[in-house]
């Protein structure tokens, strides 16, 4: 109790906190990273700072682009009225050499693909060692570091949804689904229910994260199929008195 010690924020909180006008975030940052010392190490009661709302030690990250060479640079980040392109990839071969153990620079490096921006440092090339598998599929860590840079306010700002609200959300895919499946044959059912379940994964990630939007989706399709099973098998069960094992067939 009582112990001192430095809290080291992540990439994603920092971009998150600089990218407010006038860097109006950063004392806001400074004084989360106090209270989790304090909580942390000292073991002391603190009253929480409005921000980040989202204070989670682990989030899965909203990933917007892959890790290939080929990979474009077409998403941009606005840090107040400056718009900056995202994901700009400069080899250390255009801007140093190494020999002897000595890096040195080419020659004089432009300021502009560096000023103002957030910039990583990382090994890309297949021997480091520092891969790990993602949605887009094996990716080293500077990238998905890059991705979680992209999406630093919406990981640090978007709440999590209420239970209320995820289960209302739920049970009204699970009754449009019910809907659909009674009024169409069943190869037409399973494709439109999986087009209204990609379209709200899209409309719900927007609003309450992809996290969110997955986790309501996991919830109303099962149930649904859950639900049908059921049905299917209460209907084989009423019918077995007067059709006996005919009941297991389609009339």
């Amino acid at each position: 109790d009582g112990a001192s010690g430095t809290a080291f924020p992540s990439a994603a909180l920092v971009t998150a906190a600089r990218l407010y006008p006038d860097n109006i975030r950063i004392a806001d940052l400074a004084r989360f990273l106090e209270d989790r010392v304090a909580e942390e190490c000292g073991a002391r009661a603190v009253d929480r700072s409005p921000w980040p709302p989202v204070r989670d030690r682990a989030v899965s990250v909203p990933f917007v682009f892959a890790g290939t060479e080929k990979s474009p640079g077409l998403f941009r980040i606005q840090s107040g009225d400056r718009i900056a392109v995202a994901f700009r990839r400069i080899s250390a071969g255009q801007l140093v050499t190494h020999a002897d153990g000595v890096a040195a620079t080419v020659a004089e490096i432009d300021r502009d693909p560096f000023l103002g921006r957030a910039v990583i440092l990382g090994a890309t090339y297949s021997d480091s060692g520092d891969f790990y598998e993602t949605p887009f599929g094996t990716m080293p860590g500077s990238i998905i570091l890059a991705n979680s840079i992209m999406q630093a306010k919406k990981i640090v700002e978007t709440p999590p949804v209420s239970p209320w609200i995820r289960n209302v959300i739920a049970m009204l895919l699970f009754l449009i689904y019910a809907v659909i499946a009674r009024h169409f044959v069943g190869s037409i059912a399973v494709v439109l229910m999986g087009l209204l379940s990609l379209a709200a994964i899209f409309v719900l990630s927007r609003i309450y994260g992809f996290d969110t939007a997955l986790a309501i989706i996991t919830v109303s399709l099962p149930g649904f199929a859950l639900f049908k099973l059921v049905d299917s098998l209460a209907h084989i069960a009423l019918n077995v008195p007067k059709s006996g094992w005919r009941a297991v067939l389609k009339t």
